[in-house]
């Protein structure tokens, strides 16, 4: 829920948005699984822009198997760029706050090598 969110965000931890491109309903007889699409999981970051909390949000486009490869079917590795960057930008958030999103956040949060300033 967005108070939860919200909750959650006033700790000062990140917030992951996965499975971009995943938007699907599993059998309720086998497993219930509501997964959000793209534009509800854009519009609950366009929330917590809102709220301040532009530099605690991530996004990941899950890929665990072959069926997911552009190659077969699937949205492809690409997709955060080629489909939900432009959905974001038709949406309203800013150039900046997509570099803060792709670039900024995931470089503050996975420091592969020292910073050289």
């Amino acid at each position: 829920t967005p108070a939860f969110r919200q909750r959650l965000a006033a700790t000062g931890c990140y917030l992951e948005y996965v499975c971009f491109g995943v938007e699907s309903s599993l059998n309720p007889d086998f497993c219930v699984l509501d997964t959000p699409n793209d534009v509800q999981r854009i519009n609950e970051i366009i929330q917590l822009i809102d709220e301040g909390y532009l530099n605690q949000v991530l996004l990941s486009c899950d890929h665990w198997t072959k069926h997911m490869l552009r190659r077969y079917g699937g949205w492809g590795y690409d997709h955060i760029l080629t489909t939900v960057v432009p959905l974001m930008r038709r949406m309203g958030i800013s150039g900046e706050q997509i570099s803060t999103l792709l670039v900024e956040n995931p470089k503050r949060v996975l420091p592969f090598a020292p910073v050289k300033e």
